[in-house]
């Protein structure tokens, strides 16, 4: 009796299922989709902070500006006031950045540390010091005839109770998880709408309908969960800043008036940067105009309540010593 050869031929192929190629593929997209969506928040706060930090560091002459003195100090002075712990001191590095912005890269529980940036206008005490000719708007030197000019430029002169409050925003800021939770969201909502999408495939068959058809459910699908991202990110965010206002006003009346002085020139600041730009109603009082290009989002609390918030600390604090 002859047996029958199941083996395939030399040089044949086993038969695909193109069912189960076509979902493997897509999660394999996916997965690189979730790992890319993470890696683009996470690794600049933590592997890529320091080359980070010198990209952005100011330079005198190829060589780096140091931190003056004084502002090391007042730097050490904030940290003492928030009682921070000694192991946080250690992650804390302080360093003279371009532009008129304060900020941090990456955050005291990595390994890397946080690199708090200090603005050159934390050193001015009045217009003079500042150069003119250096200062840019819209690629256009400053013109000084400007009428928000010099409401521009005294906007930028930060006395020590503001630079106090500044420093201890950052400082907190350094100290929360947003560097974790932030891309974990982002990565958590790439597979959401993944799965949301094959769902809508299965169900009504979405492949066997026409291209119009797929675009707008795609289309409404990623409208919903890029609104549940941002809403992620503007929860978070103004909570922590709430938070760290609740905390900075505790310190005392030198932070609650320097609190509303940020804030307040903050304001003066962004209207001016508006009106040079031809517009007589700002259209976004809580950001730079490059910055609301690029975001026209705001992920963190207003501006403005934060004014508000410190307006009322502030008279709060005058009517007890009034009562005393």
């Amino acid at each position: 009796m002859s047996r029958l050869n199941i083996s395939p031929k030399i040089g044949g192929s086993l038969p695909v299922n193109t069912k189960l190629v076509e979902p493997v593929t897509a999660m394999k997209w996916n997965i690189a989709a979730t790992i890319a969506a993470f890696c683009i928040e996470y690794l600049p706060q933590t592997f890529l902070a320091t080359p980070w930090k010198k990209f952005v560091q100011l330079h005198k002459y190829d060589k780096e500006v140091p931190v003056p003195e004084k502002l090391q100090l007042m730097f050490t002075q904030v940290q003492d006031d928030l009682k921070v712990f000694e192991a946080y001191r250690e992650q804390l590095h302080p360093f003279m950045t371009v532009g008129f912005d304060i900020y941090h890269i990456g955050y005291t529980f990595f390994k890397f540390g946080s690199y708090i940036g200090i603005p050159i206008n934390f050193t001015y005490k009045r217009i003079g010091e500042i150069n003119t000719n250096r200062v840019s708007v819209n690629s256009e030197v400053l013109d000084i005839n400007h009428p928000m000019a010099k409401p521009f430029l005294e906007s930028l002169i930060l006395s020590e109770s503001a630079q106090k409050f500044a420093f201890a925003k950052e400082i907190l800021q350094s100290q929360t998880m947003e560097g974790v939770i932030n891309p974990s969201f982002t990565a958590g909502f790439v597979i959401m709408m993944y799965s949301a999408c094959r769902y809508l495939n299965r169900s009504f068959k979405l492949l066997h309908q026409p291209v119009l058809a797929r675009f707008t459910a795609h289309g409404m699908l990623g409208v919903m969960v890029a609104s549940l991202w941002h809403l992620q990110r503007d929860l978070l965010s103004s909570y922590y800043d709430q938070v760290h206002d609740a905390q900075i006003s505790d310190l005392g009346q030198e932070y609650v008036e320097g609190g509303l002085e940020y804030c307040d020139k903050m304001i003066t600041r962004y209207k001016a940067a508006w009106q040079f730009l031809g517009y007589e109603d700002e259209k976004a009082t809580d950001s730079l105009p490059m910055q609301w290009k690029l975001s026209p989002f705001n992920f963190r609390l207003s501006t403005r309540q934060r004014k508000e918030y410190f307006e009322t600390k502030f008279h709060k604090l005058v009517q007890e010593q009034e009562m005393m």
